[in-house]
Formats: C-alpha cells, structure tokens, sequence
C-alpha cells in the first residue's frame, strides 16, 4: 500500500521546490509545525562526493547569520528518507529557511523589469547581504536572480553557497582560481581564466543584477573583448554603450548617477572598480527608495501575475505531455533482440531498449532512418570530456545514456526548441537559432560531452547572443523532454 507521506528524519516533507544534479529541494514540516526547506542530496552520488558538496554549501553557513541570507537551520548528516512508495534509504541533507515569495528571476521573467525605487530597495539588501559576507571572509561566486529568493514579506535573501569560497584563499594569498559561476554574470577575470578576488567578482556579478533589475535585460552576453557591448567599456567607449542600451527607451532613462555607478563596478581591471565601502556612499544608493510597505504592495501584484504564468506553463506542458502520449507511436520488432534494442548500421549508434529511452523508442522506423540519412548519424564522433570542476554550469543536464542517443532525441524535438540547427561534422555540438516572442533571434550552441570518472553524459549550453531570460526558457523546454 502507498504511503501517503514521506519523512526525511524527524521531518515531514512537502512538494518539491526545485531537483539539481547534486539534490533536490523540498517543503518540510518540523515536528513543531514550523516549516522549511531541506536539500537532500541523492543517493545516486558517492557518499564522498555528498560529503564534499555538504561541507561546500554548509560549512560556510554554520558560522553565518543575516536578514539577507537564506540561512541554515540544522545539518543532517545520515538521515532516513522514506519516500511515497515506501521505499526507504539514508541519506544527508542541510535544512533552510523557506522563502515562500519564490525567485528573483521569476519576477523579472513574468511581471517584468522594477522602478529605481524597488531597484534601489532590492541592491541596497543584496548589497548589505555581499558586505556581511564578505566581513566574515566569505566570497559567493555565483550571484544571479536565480539565486536570489524573496521571503514572504517580500525582502531578499542570498541563496545557494554550493559555490561558495573563502576570501583569502586556500593558500591565504587572497586570490582564487577555480573558473566558477554562471557564464552571463562571471567577471572577466574569471571568463579568462586568471586568479581572482573573490570580492570583486562578487560586485561584478551584483552590478550585471542591478542593471537587469532596472532594465529588464542584461548589459552585455559576456564579460569578453569578443562581447560587442563589454568591449565598448572594455575600449573606454563608455558613452557608446549607453548610447545603444537608450535606444526603444524613454528619454532620461538612465541618470547620470546610474551610468557612472554601472561604470564603475563593471571595469574590465578588478583594481578599477568601485569598492563596497566607496559602493554605498556613492549618490545614486541614495536616491529615493521604495519602502518596505510599498514594495509588499507592489510586489503582491508581481507575486500573482508569476504565479498564474508559472500555472500557466505548467498546464501548457502537461497539456503537449498529454497530446504526445495520445499521438505515441510504438515500435514492433519480429525478433527478441529487437524487442531489447534497436541497433541501426555497423556503426556506434546504438538506441535504448524499451522504456528505457522513451523519445527515442517512440520514434517511428522512417522518422529515425531520415534524421540518420539527413545529418549523417553513422560516422563516428569525437565526445568532448566534460571536467565537473571547471566546466560545471547550472544548466547542465545529466543523463545515464550514450551520446548518440541524447543526440538524436534533440534531433527528433528540434522543432520545439530551435528554427534552424546545425550539427557539426565530426563531434555532438549543435548550433542552434530561434526568434523569441519579440522578434528578436536567440543563438546557443548545445554540446554533449562525457564525465569520464562517473561515465555519464552531460548536455551542455552556451549563449551566443540574443535576450537571456529567453535563451534561458528555451533551455528549459529542452530540459523538459531529455528529463522525462
């Protein structure tokens, strides 16, 4: 008999608020009926590996406390997980406090870019958060509105420290060197893989969020010369750049406060940027700012416009699940290796057995046979490896399965996620375009590589230009159908 609810130690656990490559995160209920969030890290993984990305995440959290951080409430270090089946194991997890208001980058997605006074309002708490931080010699190294939840009277709390370091380094010189983060909002010293201060990379990353609150879009694609945006302020053209973010903007919109203060923490050389303690001081921090009652107001609204868009979506993907599921099309093999495994020329390309790949499996014979013909599928590719330590990316999707197969599934749904597609002669790189809802075109290359130490294939992203939010919902869809 199903159990209708599932425990993880002394707590009760609720619906799923998010699932990663390391763990997944859930509502969970104390026995006093306060409630939580807990990550519970799966079990998939070595023990060690568990260890190591608790004491990443954790381990700087236990010596921290602050309005503007999500922070820890207990560390679970062997726990039993009894999920809705029964099934039962032990594993570890790291329980938080719950932001019930949900993402930044949801807010920004679905209701839009804020007024300077909710901007101001929203940077003065990241800020105040980066500078306790930072005080207690701690750097987070991948700030982005993803990792910035609203708690529920809608204040800004710092998220996830998976990534998070100590300032002065592992040898105390005060530089650090792993090439961490997430691509769009990386310094460029970390883009180009040099040593770096993690303060600074850290105010790099919350200059590209203010700009993104305040104007709805990133300031550039990457912090590289090859950047066409970064390079004017890489080249000193400063008053260019502004010139061409004013454009489809009412006139005024950028004050001469703002576009200094942007200038400033965005600098190419990490020794020209504006520190903290110059940061707070500086005149736009303090324009007007919306008040703790007005942004409860305002963002009330918000909260429900991305609730009904997120339903929205949800009811939209569940609804073209359902119209595939009715549309399947099974495939009939006469002999009992067939019925296993459907293996097409002499070649490497070898395809699931039943249930276990199912967007291919459902493919009719001619569908597979023309993807086959039309890019070439028999001839043998190069797989790229894939480093998790520097090449990790918080989009990433790993999957227990062959390259050919991956590859041929986004083939097969290509249509969902890409208008025109280009499949690289000799390795699994896919380059990829799509006009997004404005007219604008999205260009991202899609790679798959394979994780030699645990045998598993990763299916990478990289933006090439085009508005993120939209790049990043295309990446979702494509997450959609390779997870299910």
């Amino acid at each position: 008999m199903q159990r209708k609810e599932q425990t993880f130690g002394k707590y009760r656990l609720g619906k799923t608020l998010g699932k990663g490559y390391q763990a997944k995160v859930k509502i969970c209920y104390a026995p006093n009926n306060k409630v939580y969030a807990v990550k519970i890290f799966k079990r998939t993984h070595s023990e060690e590996k568990n260890t190591k990305a608790l004491i990443q995440e954790a381990g700087h959290l236990t010596q921290l406390k602050h309005e503007n951080l999500v922070n820890l409430v207990e560390i679970l270090k062997k726990e039993q997980y009894i999920k809705k089946n029964g099934e039962t194991y032990y594993t570890m997890g790291i329980v938080l406090e719950l932001c019930t208001k949900g993402e930044l980058f949801d807010y920004l997605l679905h209701s839009g870019k804020f007024t300077e006074e909710q901007t101001r309002y929203y940077f003065k708490q990241l800020i105040s958060g980066l500078q306790y931080l930072h005080t207690n010699n701690v750097c987070h190294r991948d700030l982005k509105p993803e990792n910035i939840l609203l708690d529920e009277n809608f204040n800004l709390k710092i998220a996830d420290f998976g990534f998070s370091a100590r300032l002065d380094g592992k040898d105390g010189s005060g530089f650090l060197k792993s090439s961490l983060g997430t691509e769009g909002y990386m310094a460029p010293e970390i883009n180009e893989k040099k040593a770096y201060i993690g303060s600074a990379v850290d105010l790099f990353s919350a200059g590209i969020i203010l700009f993104i609150m305040f104007t709805g879009h990133p300031p550039f694609h990457k912090a590289l010369d090859s950047d066409p945006y970064y390079k004017l302020l890489i080249t000193d053209r400063n008053s260019t750049f502004w010139e061409a973010h004013s454009r489809n903007k009412e006139k005024g919109f950028f004050s001469n406060d703002f576009m200094n203060l942007i200038n400033s923490i965005l600098a190419y050389e990490p020794q020209n940027r504006i520190t903290l303690a110059e940061l707070i001081s500086h005149p736009w921090m303090k324009g007007k700012c919306s008040s703790n009652a007005e942004i409860k107001a305002a963002f009330a609204t918000r909260h429900k416009q991305v609730v009904e868009k997120m339903d929205e979506e949800k009811k939209k993907k569940q609804a073209e699940k359902q119209n595939k599921d009715n549309q399947e099309i099974s495939i009939e093999t006469n002999d009992n290796e067939n019925k296993d495994k459907l293996k097409q020329g002499g070649n490497n390309i070898i395809y699931a057995a039943k249930n276990k790949f199912r967007s291919v499996e459902d493919s009719s014979q001619a569908e597979i046979d023309n993807l086959i013909a039309t890019y070439n599928l028999k001839v043998e590719r190069f797989v790229a490896p894939y480093n998790e330590q520097e090449d990790f990316k918080q989009n990433d999707i790993f999957l227990n399965l062959q390259p050919d197969q991956i590859l041929l599934t986004l083939l097969k749904h290509q249509n969902e996620f890409s208008q025109k597609i280009a499949l690289s002669n000799d390795t699994y790189k896919l380059k990829c375009c799509k006009t997004d809802q404005n007219g604008e075109l999205v260009e991202f290359n899609i790679e798959i590589k394979k994780n030699e130490e645990s045998n598993i294939s990763v299916i990478t992203f990289n933006k090439k230009s085009g508005d993120y939010y939209q790049y990043l919902e295309i990446v979702k869809q494509i997450h959609t159908f390779l997870e299910a």
